[in-house]
């Protein structure tokens, strides 16, 4: 089993400053709690008042959810998953599409260490900050200090990693298969967080251990976010 405090993520992307990373003094490990409420709770202030509901709050604190995104408990055929979905741009979540792979099965600290530990890996802060660029460590050093540390990877799946993954076969079709860009791994000990932002290709994330929460907006409400560099077109 896989330890239920670390969050082991692999993205399959249709995708000049530097942090300095340091050891932290601390002898104690980070809070890795997973029973945080989602979507939060939404209060109306009690009384009048001129405070916008939600205000100076986290994104998510603003409105109720308009719903969930729909669910699947296998994966579609290639042909429904594009007209259904990614035609229309229409999330979708698949639950246990990646449970007979190895990763699912032996990714832990132990094993990735003993296999993989001499890798090189990207870091950065869990707090996200676009302005920093990551930073290059061994994955044996990242695993022997992430309890620890304001850490997370986010880096392209090392080809040696490769063996121990499987691709949903929703992709392994024709165009999908053609247009695959890239893998990426993300593994963290909990309470990461990103920025407000859209991704310009399609993505689907594998959660193999841990929990992901998302907020996502409608792309008609693109008039309303202000984006940055003249971007003009936002696709939730």
């Amino acid at each position: 089993m896989l330890p239920k405090m670390a969050t082991y993520v692999l993205l399959f992307s249709l995708l000049g400053f530097c942090f300095h990373v340091s050891l932290s003094r601390d002898s104690f490990p980070k809070d890795q709690r997973m029973d945080i409420e989602f979507p939060p709770l939404v209060k109306k202030p009690i009384g009048e008042t001129a405070i916008p509901v939600g205000h100076l709050r986290p994104l998510g604190y603003q409105r109720k959810p308009d719903g969930k995104v729909k669910e699947y408990k296998e994966v579609l055929p290639a042909k429904q998953f594009w007209e259904d979905h990614v035609s229309k741009a229409r999330p979708l979540v698949f639950r246990q599409a990646v449970i007979q792979s190895n990763a699912f099965i032996n990714f832990n600290d132990g094993y990735l260490k003993t296999n993989y530990g001499d890798l090189d890996v990207l870091i950065e802060k869990k707090v996200e900050n676009r302005a920093t660029s990551p930073q290059r460590m061994k994955l044996s050093q990242f695993l022997d200090n992430y309890h620890r540390e304001d850490w997370y990877i986010v880096t392209v799946l090392p080809d040696d990693m490769r063996k121990d993954i499987q691709v949903p076969k929703c992709l392994l079709c024709g165009t999908f298969k053609k247009y695959l860009q890239e893998c990426n791994f993300w593994m963290s000990s909990g309470g990461t967080a990103s920025v407000l932002h859209y991704d310009a290709d399609d993505n689907i994330h594998c959660l193999l251990d841990g929990r992901k929460d998302f907020i996502m907006i409608h792309q008609k409400y693109a008039e309303q976010l202000d984006m940055l560099e003249g971007v003009s077109e936002i696709y939730a």
